[in-house]
């Protein structure tokens, strides 16, 4: 079967609400007690959070659009599973939907967790259930509450709490077969910090040598070296990052790819099994982006782009990937006020 990329994104049009509705929202976390990344408040005016270009839209049966969204891919169940985000007004929302094959159902599971977004989220294949870990939500700011799905509801797991982390990042080490996690302690001097989940409870990681200090990195599990990469964020100095690092199970590792994506948070990114490969979409730095990249397990090279993706989520789905959600800008003039849909066969994007 011919690998595809199925890529799921909001469009519509744009309203000053919606500008003003992130301007108001990027504003209230810079006032954290925790130190702030640079969120799109820091966005040049040319970003589409300010400009007429950002567009959003709806379909039935659809999610709502969304950026910041948890996603994550059950291969047991066949079933991705998203949940929450960032609504076109910047509000968290706190919905759980499954996509089965190109179907999305809207669950009503009897426990869920708060709305929020920017939540750090991975499959963990030993135990069968999702992981998602941490929150941002403009009213209470940072938090670090972990909870399982299970396919049919969220439960909340007693562990030891991470008081001082956030920005998170998650990928299922499948050498370890657990899930890392990668934090920053906050407040305190900004320093990353390993994790990983035994199935109980969060356990401290203290390898010899870690990347520095980031939020919204990216995270996957490379196939062909067997190690979980790391890339990009904001650094703890407030600036993007377009460093790759490995991990192998006791260590982070700093890679010296002969061509790497430019600085950025907020990609997305996800192995592609079918191509033994990761692929990136997209991200902001000074400005949302619109490229996208593949790790052949030595270094990083330009593909196709489906255009302008920021904070979107992406997950592998055996054959193929799923991407979904995130701000776009490339869509002004295409907008029908419906979900753009396309897919990737590993050399061109098609709109479907």
């Amino acid at each position: 079967m011919v690998a595809a990329l199925l890529v799921l994104t909001a469009c519509g049009s744009a309203t000053s609400q919606a500008s003003s509705a992130h301007s108001s929202s990027a504003s209230s976390r810079a006032t954290s007690a925790r130190l702030e990344s640079p969120t799109p408040a820091t966005l040049q005016p040319s970003s589409p959070y300010s400009s007429p270009s950002f567009c959003f839209g709806t379909s039935p049966g659809l999610p709502a659009p969304r950026y910041e969204a948890a996603l994550a891919y059950m291969p047991n169940l066949a079933q991705a599973v998203l949940f929450g985000g960032s609504d076109v007004h910047g509000d968290e929302l706190g919905d759980t939907w499954t996509w089965d094959t190109g179907t999305w159902t809207k669950r009503q599971p009897p426990a869920s967790p708060a709305p929020r977004r920017e939540a750090a989220v991975a499959y963990d294949s030993a135990r069968k259930v999702v992981i998602l870990f941490g929150l941002y939500t403009t009213n209470s700011g940072f938090g670090s509450d972990t909870w399982t799905w299970n396919g049919t509801t969220w439960t909340r797991v007693v562990e030891n709490p991470l008081i001082h982390v956030y920005g998170q990042s998650a990928a299922f080490d499948e050498n370890t077969q657990r899930v890392l996690l990668l934090t920053m302690n906050v407040p305190g001097p900004g320093d990353s910090e390993t994790w990983t989940w035994d199935g109980s409870g969060w356990r401290a990681v203290t390898p010899k040598t870690s990347p520095p200090g980031r939020t919204d990195a990216s995270m996957a599990f490379d196939r062909v070296s067997r190690k979980v990469i790391l890339f990009g964020g904001y650094g703890n100095d407030g600036k993007a990052r377009n460093d790759t690092w490995a991990w192998d199970g006791n260590n982070w590792t700093l890679l010296s790819p002969s061509l790497s994506p430019s600085p950025r948070a907020r990609a997305a990114m996800t192995s592609f099994a079918a191509k033994n490969q990761i692929l990136l979409v997209g991200g902001e730095a000074t400005s949302v982006l619109s490229d996208a990249w593949i790790w052949n397990g030595n270094t990083w090279s330009q593909a196709p782009s489906p255009g302008v993706r920021d904070g979107a989520s992406a997950v592998d789905v055996g054959n193929r990937v799923l991407v979904f959600g995130g701000n776009s800008a490339s869509l002004s003039g295409a907008c029908p006020g419906g979900t753009l849909a396309e897919t990737w066969d590993g050399t061109t994007w098609t709109s479907t």
